[in-house]
């Protein structure tokens, strides 16, 4: 059973939570902060973040075709932008690296939950 509270919610949930730590960083300043989230509000997140994750294939970094994307309003980027990161650790499996990036005039992406650290 979880001791803390899903981050979307929040609730109570039985079993093991999946952890989110998303960074926003725009420049050299930056914004991280942890999301502790129970399974069924976790695959709701990581299914918006499945197009920008990224695979490490042996030593070389691959990206998606949708990493060119905003993750906030689905059209191209091209410079100005600010960087998402996220570092998702799920019950029983490796950690998984997601990045896409955010038009500077958007906001931030409604289906990942802000909490400022």
């Amino acid at each position: 059973m979880g001791i803390f509270p899903c981050v979307d919610g929040p609730h109570r949930f039985r079993g093991p939570a999946t952890s989110l730590y998303p960074a926003l960083v725009n420049g050299q300043e930056a914004v991280r902060w942890k999301l502790r989230m129970c399974s069924d509000h976790a695959a709701s997140v990581l299914g918006r973040l499945e197009p920008y994750l990224v695979s490490m294939d042996d030593a070389a970094v691959v990206y998606q075709d949708d990493a060119k994307l905003c993750a906030t309003c689905s059209r191209p980027v091209v410079d100005d932008s600010r960087q998402l990161y996220v570092t998702v650790y799920q019950p029983k499996h490796e950690r998984e690296d997601y990045w896409a990036q955010i038009h500077l005039e958007c906001g931030n992406p409604g289906w990942l939950p802000y909490v400022a650290a």
